[in-house]
């Protein structure tokens, strides 16, 4: 009500906005505070060091030219949708659509402070289900990090429930990686055509399958 200008990362949020407090401001004036401008990335450009690291990565983790690797980032909470990434790939294995393939998943990020830990148990568990793939938890990554692992990319994976912009997303592009996301709208804002794919979620319960197909048109 006291703010003369809101800034939003995306036009859903501004809605999401205009729902909540329209009838409160009037929905005009509020209209006209609200001014939406996306978070953008930092734009610093991988150089020696980080190529360096990325090859030191590979050799550790036995990454070769036949090794696809999926990647995620965020903070490891339940809107973040990790545990239906795995379903999906559980199912791909137990369809037998990615036998012989050497995947890795690096899951970056750190349990969330709110239910984190607990959820944080519940996705390494159903990692552990996985038998083809196997699934690395490089934990917080810094900026320096998260450049050389970004570097490792074959495709980058947003698999959220909910985001308010997807900041992740944005990041990867930024690295040149493919990405697949849920069609969540922070995303939708952010993503063009011809830089990945959006996968629909009806229900989080029927999502994983939906992510399957998206994922292997993608590989």
């Amino acid at each position: 009500f006291h703010s003369q200008r809101m800034i939003v990362p995306s036009r859903a949020m501004g809605d999401t906005l205009m729902k909540c407090y329209g009838d409160l401001i009037g929905y005009e004036e509020l209209s006209r505070r609200i001014a939406v401008v996306p978070w953008g990335v930092w734009s610093q450009q991988p150089g020696p060091a980080d190529e360096n690291r990325a090859n030191e990565l590979r050799e550790y983790h036995e990454i070769t030219d036949e090794t696809t690797v999926l990647m995620t980032l965020s903070r490891i909470s339940p809107e973040k949708g990790v545990h239906l990434f795995l379903e999906a790939l559980r199912i791909l294995e137990m369809n037998g659509k990615i036998v012989g393939k050497d995947i890795r998943l690096f899951i970056c990020g750190e349990p969330a402070f709110m239910m984190g830990q607990a959820y944080g148990r519940k996705v390494r568990a159903a990692a552990a289900k996985l038998k083809q793939v196997k699934v690395v938890f490089p934990g917080y990554l810094d900026a320096e990090a998260k450049r050389a692992y970004l570097h490792l990319g074959t495709l980058f994976v947003s698999p959220s429930i909910h985001e308010s912009y997807g900041l992740n997303v944005v990041e990867a592009m930024h690295a040149g990686l493919p990405v697949l996301a849920s069609d969540h709208y922070g995303v939708r804002d952010t993503l063009p055509s011809d830089a990945g794919r959006l996968v629909h979620y009806p229900t989080p319960k029927k999502a994983p399958p939906l992510l399957a197909a998206a994922l292997l048109y993608m590989l």
